[in-house]
């Protein structure tokens, strides 16, 4: 009995310790789940948000361990600023670029491979994609004819450029006639510009005012005259309205008010406008321009600025970058063009405000094509400027079609493909651009109906 007894008692207090164990390993259990609940909840409040503006981007550049009184060349690239916080970078409207100074090329390699760490990777992952076919039931309405006054847009487009308005509008409101318009196309570099050029200038015949005006020495012609090119039969005005003092000479010689250019080329808007600064108040001019993605035309652009030799933007340096990559990080990149171009902001921060100024520009003065769509785009070109395509010839009809089908200028590279590294860094660059792409798109449906054209 003994015995029993004291193999019953081992067999007892056996059995106790092992409920103990068993309970001491849950207890740890449950305190590496609330360690690990307790960190996950303190990482993802250090997350920045999943849509960061431009300013969040650069102001965390910082990560990055280059010194802070060194900045990528050119205008705004990964700006980056020797003092203050993210959100006293996104309260400043204009910050001074001026001192900048030129980042050495081993700093800049330095960058380069900064770029690849994760921290910035996943911060470049979290930037909004941007659409390029936008479903168009997911299209937002715009209200075109309605002012918004809350945003003012600069005093000389206002004036010297045209509302979009439609005819039967202009005949029932009793506004004043705009025959004596002049169109004028906003040239996009690398959005299909030098098709729309060989298309209305060969096919329909129109004389156009562009840079091609001044070539073989008629940059010092004193007097207006209309000059053919015998390879195209293209028709010129002897004038260059692609830069500032080409413009300015254009004023001079009166090229608006003497009726020569039947269109204008120009990628200067603002200067541009003051080819309308005249005594005939009724003459104004009419934008309209092709759009295309931001970042697959900073890729186009790059391509062809390695090899463009006879552009006056051209570098031997371009020669020496060989990835799209090593190009968004250098001097040569954009950031953000169609925003500047239409605020008159070349070299200051540009910010949101001056993004809702461009939509505003683009809403009430710009008809918009898209390159995804160009023969809707041409469609809706000739309907505003009131071109009739049925008064054109069946040899008008056929060189047309054949712009349409192969176009100009092309430059064959390779797709980037979205989201490598190249690709990631020319959108951080071009938020706004593209924002206000995606808001093109959207204008493009509605001026549709405005115009009673449908969207191919």
């Amino acid at each position: 009995r003994r015995n029993r007894s004291s193999s019953n008692s081992r067999h007892y207090h056996r059995h106790r310790k092992g409920d103990d164990h068993i309970k001491f390993l849950n207890l740890a259990k449950a305190l590496v789940l609330l360690f690990f609940f307790s960190w996950s909840v303190q990482y993802y409040q250090t997350l920045p948000p999943s849509s960061p503006s431009l300013v969040d981007v650069d102001a965390n550049v910082d990560h990055l361990n280059v010194p802070s009184s060194l900045a990528l060349e050119g205008e705004g690239h990964l700006l980056l600023q020797q003092q203050g916080s993210a959100s006293d970078i996104d309260s400043t409207s204009n910050i001074d670029i001026q001192s900048k100074q030129i980042m050495p090329d081993h700093v800049r390699e330095v960058l380069k491979k900064k770029l690849e760490k994760s921290h910035l990777r996943e911060k470049l992952d979290r930037i909004r994609e941007a659409e390029v076919n936008v479903p168009r039931l997911a299209l937002k309405p715009t209200r075109i004819r309605e002012h918004n006054p809350s945003i003012t847009i600069p005093t000389n487009i206002d004036s010297f450029y045209r509302d979009i308005v439609p005819l039967q509008l202009q005949q029932s409101l009793s506004l004043p006639s705009s025959s004596g318009d002049v169109p004028v196309f906003w040239h996009i570099l690398k959005s299909g510009g030098t098709t729309i050029k060989d298309l209305f200038g060969q096919c329909m015949a129109k004389v156009e005012a562009s840079e091609a005006g001044i070539l073989n020495g008629h940059i010092n012609d004193s007097t207006l005259q209309t000059i053919t090119f015998p390879h195209s039969g293209i028709q010129y005005v002897n004038v260059d309205t692609s830069t500032a003092p080409g413009i300015e000479r254009a004023i001079r010689m009166n090229l608006v008010q003497s009726g020569m250019a039947e269109i204008i080329f120009t990628p200067l808007l603002h200067e541009s406008s003051q080819l309308f600064n005249h005594t005939s108040i009724n003459q104004k001019g009419k934008i309209f321009a092709l759009f295309r993605h931001p970042v697959e035309r900073a890729v186009s652009l790059f391509h062809y600025l390695k090899k463009a030799t006879w552009e006056p933007t051209f570098s031997e340096k371009l020669k020496k970058i060989n990835s799209v990559e090593d190009y968004a990080i250098s001097e040569f990149a954009e950031d953000n063009w169609m925003v500047r171009f239409l605020t008159n902001k070349m070299t200051q921060m540009v910010t949101r405000d001056d993004l809702d100024v461009a939509k505003e520009i683009l809403r009430r003065k710009v008809i918009v094509g898209l390159v995804i769509d160009i023969r809707g785009a041409i469609e809706r070109f000739l309907t505003y400027l009131r071109w009739n395509y049925n008064d054109l010839t069946l040899e008008q009809k056929q060189c047309m079609n054949r712009y349409l089908a192969s176009g100009s200028n092309k430059n064959a590279h390779e797709i980037v493909e979205e989201g490598t590294m190249g690709w990631r860094i020319l959108k951080a660059n071009n938020l706004l651009d593209l924002e206000l792409y995606d808001y093109a798109l959207q204008l493009y449906e509605e001026q549709g109906r405005l115009l009673g054209v449908t969207p191919k």
